[in-house]
């Protein structure tokens, strides 16, 4: 048995790692708050940083993905269609977005985000209206 030096209680020693003084329980709790505080920081900075890498290796990268895209042209439709089927389901912007467009002849950039937001909801009634209806 061993007394942990956080919460005061005596635990058997396989509830401790190693030689240290905290509990497990304790220690999981000390890192859960830490990452709590400090995971929009962490997110922040990891795509400040995938964003460098991307800058850096833009060329490379793109020679990369149209090369294998040539090579593979039906698991690139597949994932292309795939994608859709996800946006569609989702009603993520850039489907409202690309709907929009197609219908009234706008570029997707140039579409207001309350019309965006006004076309999904009329969407969201459609499907409403059509899974509801005998």
């Amino acid at each position: 048995m061993k007394t942990c030096t956080h919460c005061q209680q005596p635990k058997p020693l396989e509830d401790f790692r190693g030689s240290r003084s905290k509990c497990k329980a304790c220690e999981n709790a000390r890192r859960m708050e830490r990452y709590q505080a400090n995971r929009e920081n962490e997110i922040a900075s990891m795509k400040q940083r995938n964003r460098a890498m991307y800058e850096r290796r833009r060329d490379e990268l793109i020679a990369k993905a149209t090369a294998w895209n040539k090579a593979n042209p039906d698991k690139r439709n597949a994932i292309c269609k795939e994608n859709m089927r996800r946006q569609r389901e989702k009603l993520t912007d850039a489907y409202v977005r690309r709907m929009l467009a197609q219908s009234i002849g706008l570029r997707s950039a140039h579409i207001p985000q309350p019309m965006v937001a006004a076309q999904r909801e009329l969407l969201k009634l459609k499907r409403y209206i059509r899974e509801n209806s005998v």
